[in-house]
C-alpha cells in the first residue's frame, strides 16, 4: 500500500474514532457506525492501531457483539433510547422555538428509535 494512501486510512480512521468517542456522551450522535469505519481504516492501514482498537473495553462493549452477533445488548439499546428520548425530548419541549425544528428533532428521536428496533437483540 503506498504511505500516501496509507497515512490517509490512518487520518480518516482517527478522524472516525475521535467522533466515535464523543458519540459515547453526546446523544444523536451515532457511536458504533463511526467506531466501525476506524476499525475498517485500521485494520486495511495499521494492524497496531486496528489491534489497539479491538482490545478496548469500550470498543467490544459498542461494537463487539455487534461484528459478531449482528446484534446489540438490550442494555445498550435501553441506555441509547433513555438519552436520544431524554436529550432530545428536552430540546424539543424546553429549548426550541420553531415548531419546524421541533418537528425535525422529534423526527430524528423517531428514526433512531426505529433504526435500533431493526437491529437483532443480543442474548
Amino acid at each position: 500500500m503506498p504511505p500516501v494512501w496509507r497515512a490517509f486510512l490512518i487520518l480518516v480512521g482517527t478522524i472516525a474514532l475521535t467522533v466515535g468517542l464523543i458519540g459515547i456522551f453526546v446523544p444523536g450522535l451515532p457511536t458504533t457506525p463511526f467506531l466501525l469505519i476506524a476499525s475498517g481504516c485500521y485494520v486495511r492501514s495499521s494492524e497496531r492501531l486496528y489491534r489497539w482498537l479491538t482490545s478496548r473495553t469500550w470498543y467490544a462493549e459498542s461494537v463487539g457483539a455487534f461484528m459478531e452477533k449482528k446484534a446489540l445488548p438490550l442494555r445498550t439499546k435501553v441506555i441509547t433510547l433513555a438519552l436520544v428520548w431524554t436529550s432530545l425530548g428536552y430540546l424539543a419541549l424546553f429549548v426550541v422555538q420553531s415548531l419546524a425544528t421541533k418537528a425535525l428533532i422529534l423526527t430524528l428521536a423517531v428514526v433512531k428509535t426505529l433504526l435500533l428496533s431493526f437491529i437483532r437483540t443480543a442474548r
